[in-house]
């Protein structure tokens, strides 16, 4: 096997070897950028939703005291369990 030779093959694994190498380099660069942009995405998400089940428990808290004012105070239950009567 003569210099020229070993040089050669060194020349063909470089070539061979460098792209690939570039490639996953910058893949895990742009996968590293995205997964900082998923976890700001993710908390506000999370934050929203939050702040829309707080305002769905007060928007049922205050139908319901609505609606129990709206109820006729006249009325009673009937301990038999035959429902409402009137006095």
């Amino acid at each position: 096997m003569g210099m020229s030779t070993v040089v050669l093959t060194i020349v063909i694994s470089i070539i061979t070897a460098v792209p690939p190498t570039l490639a996953a380099i910058f893949a895990w660069m742009v996968a590293r950028k995205n997964t900082r942009k998923i976890q700001e995405i993710h908390v506000s998400l999370n934050s929203r939703l939050s702040q829309l089940l707080d305002l769905t428990a007060a928007s049922s808290h205050a139908q319901g005291v609505s609606d129990e004012k709206d109820r006729p105070k006249s009325t009673t239950h009937d301990p038999k369990g035959s429902g409402l009567v009137r006095p």
